[in-house]
């Protein structure tokens, strides 16, 4: 997942397929065109360890949060929409590839969307909180269509 810039307004960012980049989105512009791409979209990535000031950036036309690299998968430990109701979030949701998942959600809407769309909820060992179990929603695989 080389290449993949931090967040930042009107930066494209490549999303990736099993064969590598398959279209760029525009973060700034509010153009991304992910219906053909259903479970391909990767969000920028901040780097772990890095001080959220402020505001949190925005990781998807009308969702703000941050995404890390961890391993082999992308962790998603922070969802928030930017105006309530949108459907923003569920479309984000659904344009994930299968290497985000979303962690320590605490919120029982966001728990129902991600139940809702087929992701899985299992429990982890998380070394950084002293071996406690931590919540984890994977995405089944997504069928042929």
């Amino acid at each position: 997942m080389r290449g993949l810039p931090g967040p930042a307004e009107g930066v494209f960012y490549p999303c990736w397929g099993e064969a590598g980049p398959v279209q760029e989105a525009v973060i700034g512009k509010r153009r991304i065109g992910m219906s053909k791409n259903i479970g391909r979209y990767i969000p920028p990535l901040t780097i772990a360890g890095t001080p959220l000031s402020g505001s949190l950036p925005e990781i998807f036309p009308g969702v703000i949060g941050y995404a890390i690299k961890h391993h082999d998968r992308i962790n998603i430990p922070m969802i928030d929409a930017v105006k309530r109701g949108n459907g923003d979030v569920g479309k984000f949701l659904d344009a994930l590839h299968p290497s985000c998942v979303v962690v320590n959600v605490t919120n029982n809407k966001l728990a129902g969307m991600l139940n809702r769309r087929g992701w899985r909820l299992t429990y982890e060992k998380a070394n950084e909180y002293g071996g406690e179990l931590c919540d984890v929603w994977i995405r089944q695989k997504l069928s042929k269509e």
